[in-house]
């Protein structure tokens, strides 16, 4: 979870943070904290840093946070690492190398692999966040009815705002929209005590819908998956995990159905998913993208006897981002990985590399020897130079 996603997720949610702390309390420290976020927020991803920014506009206006100096300052300080960073670039690098950061946004805006449709965020938010999506819409509307315009603006219309920006631009990922998770939560909570408080009958079925059926769904599936094993081609260990987890979340939130404490339910209800999502991380069943790869590469570590061989790649193989991500998950298999060779050509007796066929096929003689060639490694091969 380190990555610059979540920092810059995190350094949002402190700028609208600093604003409402210094709507309500009218300390600089705050008005100060509500400019210098937005550079540090651009220093990490640069023109994304606009759509937060944007959004806060109105509110930035509406309590004249424009007209104060010490806003101004935080803004310019903010900036500082970045221009830094400029400076350190361009007199290194030059200014070609610099301006690959503003074609950032012309690839942002145009097709490119992450290109999804304007309504990707619509079906793509809901999918990732159960099972508080019926919760979550609940309290987006409950929000818009709010009286108080501080909480109305940053439960209701700033989310909206960012969720309509990000949704033009061309290149979509499930993470962007990380940084109105923490209003998503607050949304989900508001809608959680809408449906435990709430007498009317349109809440009762939601209170069916979400703490019984769910529930009693996730149990007979966990309980068919485990009659039928052709269902799910995993291995045993893995099994006991889908159904800890799943038996787990469905318990905790039948058992807050039928508990009267509303806080008691409040915890059931939040302890269930805490409860699934540690499990299914910690085991590696959630996180775990490349197992079939680090699988097969640990039994062909343990067969080829690797554990203390240097094993090179060959860095002119590397021609496209396709086969670079792949030599990197490889890579990280290794127990001891080289510097990397420019071509076959550099690689000692007796020693071992990742290259392609291609290359192999360009020697033409019996010096190298293929160790595996597994589909899994493609295009990678490796090898071992035995003359």
């Amino acid at each position: 979870l380190a990555t610059q996603d979540i920092v810059f997720s995190s350094i949002v949610t402190f700028g609208i943070f600093s604003c409402i702390k210094y709507f309500k309390n009218k300390n600089n420290i705050f008005l100060f904290f509500t400019g210098i976020w937005i550079g540090l927020a651009f220093m990490l991803k640069t023109y994304l840093a606009l759509i937060p920014t944007l959004a806060l506009i109105p509110f930035l206006i509406f309590s004249k946070i424009f007209k104060k100096k010490f806003f101004w300052i935080g803004l310019a300080i903010g900036f500082i690492p970045f221009l830094i960073w400029s400076f350190k670039i361009i007199s290194i690098y030059g200014f070609l190398s610099y301006s690959g950061l503003f074609n950032k946004l012309i690839s942002l805006s145009s097709k490119n692999t992450f290109t999804n449709p304007f309504y990707y965020y619509l079906w793509n938010i809901p999918l990732n966040i159960f099972p508080w999506t019926i919760l979550l819409i609940i309290g987006f509307i409950t929000s818009f009815r709010y009286k108080n315009a501080l909480d109305k603006y940053f439960l209701f219309f700033y989310p909206l705002i960012v969720f309509f920006l990000l949704s033009c631009f061309s290149t979509k990922t499930p993470y962007y929209f990380l940084q109105i998770l923490s209003l998503i939560s607050l949304n989900t909570y508001i809608g959680l005590v809408e449906v435990i408080n709430n007498k009317k009958l349109f809440f009762s079925k939601v209170r069916f819908f979400n703490f019984k059926f769910i529930p009693f769904i996730l149990i007979f599936s966990t309980i068919y998956i485990n009659i039928e094993p052709s269902v799910l081609k995993i291995d045993n260990s893995e099994k006991l995990i889908l159904s800890s987890a799943l038996f787990l979340f469905s318990l905790s939130w039948i058992c807050s159905d039928f508990i009267k404490s509303k806080r008691k339910k409040i915890i059931l209800t939040i302890l269930g998913p805490y409860l699934m999502t540690v499990l299914f991380v910690q085991s590696g069943t959630l996180n775990d993208r490349t197992q079939e790869l680090r699988i097969t590469s640990k039994y062909l570590v343990e067969q080829q006897n690797l554990k203390d061989k240097t094993v090179e790649v060959i860095k002119r193989d590397i021609r496209d981002s396709n086969a670079q991500s792949k030599i990197i998950k490889i890579s990280l298999q290794m127990p001891k990985i080289g510097n990397g060779l420019k071509n076959i050509n550099e690689l000692k007796v007796n020693q071992y590399a990742w290259t392609t066929k291609y290359s192999l096929k360009k020697k033409n003689n019996n010096s190298y020897k293929i160790i595996d060639d597994s589909e899994i490694f493609k295009p990678w091969i490796l090898i071992i130079r035995q003359k």
